[in-house]
């Protein structure tokens, strides 16, 4: 038997996948993010081949280089035009040398080919990207993601040639290493990952988060707290300057106006396990927070589009109710990802009334019709908000999709607050909407990238623009929402971008992100030519090397071409719980729920009236690095937790026998552990505790609930609250303040080694009885 067999990892077909493992570095600069992947792969077969690996980039980011090594020798990519580039790489191999193509599948993928890899050698392919961050409300997130999950649809239709087709496969697994280093005043955030448990390291210049894992989900970094303001910086484009203006508009007051929302949720089959968990959640928050003036109505979408038999309607109480136990029903069975006759059926809804509608979609966007969505909704006077869930979903489609129809999209991970993110969207829609959006430069410019059509308050917009010489004055940013508004930033206010040395790595970063921002908009004829000049690889355009090889070196056959298959994304479909294998913290944090004060001031804060033990710190073993978190997130973990009592009680008509009990309900990241049990370790429980557990049984089960019997369709209880046990059920209210304080007094934590016992739990029995007792 070959020993060495079972460490070869081999595709469904029993292929040999040639790529061993991706690392990325990634350096955020002020608002400039760098990224750099390094793609290594090793031919473990008898013969030479030819590995193509599709993968995703960010919807904003711009190739900057393509490099090669091979042993002692490394070369640069160049841009040529498509078929000139395509046919350099051909012609190589056909010649018996290296080469290697990188060239635009779609939008948001791009594929590399590496060919004639000899049988026992290792090359590496490294990529360099650039994308501009945006400040959204306050924080900053910053995605690479590493996955393209499978999709509904022809990716055929969808112009992508049949080697480029990204397929998953069970069976393979991609180590990968990841770190972000955040500069400048990044760093001064509060930092965290919530996609991967990773390590963070700070110094007094910046801040690195790292990991070690796969290729199975995006790897997220959100930095929250920063402060904001407008900036600019120049950089030298030859013998010219390219100037960024970053601005974050002031709108005016909130709009008071009732509002209209069509909500959409994707029920296809990708969205089973987490996505469509995340989803309910979403339409109930959303639910929860409409007036009696709003107007709402509720679909699902998959391979058909079902409509809730409510329709548009104004948000009475009954409306809302109707809407949560339809949310409360939905599971991802409905088939494929129809967006496209999604949308078109919704835009219809309403008549008259849903005209001027605003359209609130859930989904995980993987379907290639991507822009035929955006034409059909391009076509409409109706904003689509956007809420994305999953581990890895179509960041291209939605974002480009949000902006075309003056919307927004937010991206919510398995293990981030679904309720955070409704709070920025519903901030969003309450907004003026802003219109006439232009960019006045103190001088004439040679080119500028399009401008987005709407604007909202607090958020970034960037405008970029080339002169021929160094521009000096102000640019100023004008739009209209009830009046006519601007905003105006000094040019080279913050600094100037210059290097000396026009070779060294990331000079031209600035230039060519901006020139890669602005293809798109040029004319046709001129798309090409300008790509060429700024080496940016478009759908007109590819990037490719080749590495001439000595005769004997030369490859006597045409290589066997390996398609480098997929990660299958984490959590999709229900394969597999994200939401459980992941921690929201970095692995050398913990957090800790204790009283606000001006060290921490935005640690989640405990009600005055709640008695804590006297000592107000936790012994937990790890460093001495607090997380802080916001009350949304703690919101979030009671109201789940109060769902699960409720549908226990219904589905069962049993309850637990203890607060302790009912925090052991939540599942992480959210979960509650306790810091102990109600007594000391290894000691049996107090008389305190099991008073606590008889007293929450008996108010947990007396409490009657009556919107949970109008839920139900069920007439209004006849008996008073002590006496209905056919609906008693605790209210959510109510749940969440006996939660809320008996957590806080028995000291309860989540951190990424579980539970661990601490003095305050000691003492914390008697505490929760009152506590409990109160509620």
């Amino acid at each position: 038997m070959n020993m060495a067999e079972p460490a070869l990892m081999r595709s469904e077909d029993g292929t040999t996948v040639p790529l061993v493992e991706v690392v990325g570095t990634a350096r955020a600069d002020g608002l400039l993010l760098q990224t750099t992947l390094r793609q290594r792969y090793v031919n473990r077969s008898e013969r030479n081949v030819e590995a193509v690996y599709t993968f995703p980039l960010p919807h904003s980011a711009v190739l900057l280089a393509l490099e090669f090594t091979l042993g002692e020798r490394r070369l640069a990519g160049k841009v040529a035009e498509r078929k000139a580039a395509e046919q350099a790489y051909e012609e190589a191999i056909d010649e018996g040398d290296s080469a290697v193509l990188l060239e635009r599948t779609s939008d948001g993928l791009y594929t590399v080919s590496v060919g004639n890899l000899m049988a026992g050698e290792e090359a590496t392919v490294e990529i360099r990207y650039g994308e501009l961050l945006s400040f959204v409300q306050g924080q900053v997130r910053i995605a690479i993601p590493t996955t393209v999950a499978p999709r509904y649809g022809s990716a055929a239709a969808a112009g992508v040639a049949p080697h480029a087709v990204p397929e998953a496969d069970l069976d393979v697994s991609y180590p990968a290493r990841f770190s972000v280093e955040l500069a400048g005043a990044l760093a001064e955030g509060t930092v965290s990952c919530p996609s991967h448990p990773a390590q963070m390291q700070r110094t007094a210049e910046s801040v690195v988060v790292s990991l070690n894992g796969h290729l199975d989900r995006d790897f997220v970094v959100v930095v929250d707290g920063l402060a904001r303001r407008p900036m600019s910086t120049l950089a030298r484009d030859g013998d010219g300057w390219v100037a960024l203006a970053s601005f974050l508009p002031a709108l005016e007051h909130a709009n008071d106006a009732p509002l209209t929302l069509k909500v959409l949720v994707d029920c296809s089959g990708s969205m089973a396990g987490d996505s469509i968990a995340q989803a309910r959640s979403a339409v109930a928050r959303l639910v929860e927070r409409l007036g009696p003036e709003d107007r709402i109505s509720v679909s699902a979408f998959g391979s058909r589009v079902v409509h809730a038999e409510s329709g548009l309607r104004h948000a009475s109480a009954a409306h809302r109710a109707a809407c949560l136990g339809w949310a409360d029903a939905l599971q991802a069975d409905l088939g494929g990802t129809e967006i496209e006759a999604a949308l078109a059926s919704l835009f219809e809804q309403g008549g008259a009334q849903g005209r001027n509608a605003d359209v609130f979609m859930i989904t995980d966007g993987e379907t290639w019709a991507g822009d035929a969505i955006i034409a059909r909704a391009r076509a409409q006077d109706q904003r689509v908000f956007i809420v994305a869930v999953g581990a890895s979903p179509s960041e291209s489609l939605l974002a480009h999709l949000a902006l075309a129809t003056g919307g927004s999209v937010e991206f919510v991970t398995p293990n981030e607050s679904i309720e955070a993110a409704l709070m920025r969207l519903f901030a969003r829609l309450r907004q003026p909407r802003a219109t006439e959006v232009t960019v006045r430069w103190p001088t004439p410019v040679d080119w500028q990238a399009p401008l987005p059509g709407t604007l909202f308050a607090g958020e970034t917009l960037h405008a970029l623009a080339r002169f021929p010489a160094r521009p000096v004055g102000e640019v100023t940013l004008a739009w209209r929402d009830d009046a006519s508004r601007s905003q105006a930033v000094a040019l080279a206010r913050e600094r100037v971008v210059a290097t000396p040395e026009p070779d060294a790595p990331g000079a031209d970063a600035l230039p060519r992100v901006a020139a890669g921002l602005a293809v798109a908009a040029l004319p046709e004829p001129q798309r090409g030519a300008f790509a060429e000049r700024y080496q940016l690889v478009t759908a007109d355009t590819s990037m490719a090397l080749v590495l001439e090889r000595d005769a004997a070196e030369r490859a006597a056959a045409l290589p066997q071409n390996v398609k480098v298959r997929q990660m299958l994304a984490a959590g999709w479909g229900g394969m597999g719980s994200v939401a459980t294998s992941a921690s929201m913290l970095v692995a050398e944090s913990t957090v800790r729920f204790s009283r606000r004060s001006a060290a921490s001031p935005d640690m989640y804060c405990i009600p005055d009236d709640v008695d804590l033990p006297s000592h107000d710190t936790v012994e937990t073993g790890f460093p001495d690095y607090v997380y802080p978190i916001d009350a949304t997130v703690r919101k979030e973990a009671t109201r789940r937790l109060a769902e699960r009592v409720n549908r226990s009680w219904r589905d069962h008509a049993r309850l637990p026998d203890a607060i302790a009990d009912v925090a052991r309900l939540l599942p992480p990241p959210l979960g509650l552990r306790t810091a102990g049990r109600l007594a000391p370790r290894g000691g049996r429980r107090s008389h305190a505790a099991g008073l606590a557990r008889r007293r929450a049984r008996r108010r947990f089960g007396l409490r009657s609930l009556r919107s949970d019997c109008a839920a139900r369709g069920a007439a209004p209880c006849a008996e008073p609250p002590r006496r209905c046990r056919q609906h008693a059920a605790p209210g959510a209210g109510h749940l969440t303040r006996v939660v809320n304080r008996a957590a806080a007094a028995t000291r309860l934590w989540h951190g990424p080694r579980g539970g661990q016992c601490s003095r305050a739990s000691h003492g914390g029995a008697k505490t929760a009885s009152r506590a409990a007792s109160r509620a």
